[in-house]
């Protein structure tokens, strides 16, 4: 038994309540801090009078409506639990109860059109891939993206592509 145990149980029903409600540990931290068990905290709280909290969901800070805006952003879950420092299937669950409709699993936003997507991203491969004589690779290095990705969105806007390794010669 923990040292607590042995004091005045005015002493003791004071420190369970600031624990419980006011720090608003659970009942197995609180045991975990006594050296008891948690069904041996539950004991004492009866005793003491002290209402327990309903069973389910820890109250936490949690701002669904920042969630909500990093998730439609393109965050995952999981991202979005360590920012507010709960489990991704905690995050998921919040998001499902407003409404928010869930990605298929292992949805991202896709790399090609956040690099290259529309008009803009065909003139910047046709651009270094075409005028400049770059390669997949070094455009993919230098967007920090993939050689595959580059070489994707090059087909998707209908650039020629070249052999592997191939440059084109420069005139001059």
């Amino acid at each position: 038994m923990g040292v607590l145990i042995q004091s005045k149980s005015s002493d003791l029903a004071e420190w369970l309540y600031q624990k419980y409600v006011q720090e608003e540990k659970t009942l197995r931290e609180i045991a975990k801090e006594m050296g008891v068990s948690a069904q041996w905290v539950h004991q004492l709280m009866e005793r003491y009078g002290i209402e327990r909290r309903s069973v389910g969901r820890r109250r936490i800070k949690f701002d669904i409506e920042k969630a909500k805006e990093l998730y439609e952003k393109g965050w995952s879950l999981r991202r979005i639990g360590e920012l507010f420092k709960i489990s991704d299937s905690t995050v998921r669950n919040y998001l499902v109860e407003v409404g928010v409709r869930m990605r298929r699993n292992g949805w991202r936003k896709p790399e090609e059109e956040r690099l290259f997507g529309g008009e803009e991203g065909k003139r910047l491969l046709w651009k270094l891939y075409v005028e400049n004589g770059m390669t997949v690779y070094e455009i993919a290095a230098m967007c920090g993206s993939t050689p595959m990705t580059v070489w994707r969105m090059l087909r998707m806007h209908g650039i020629p592509t070249r052999r592997r390794g191939q440059r084109l010669k420069k005139e001059g």
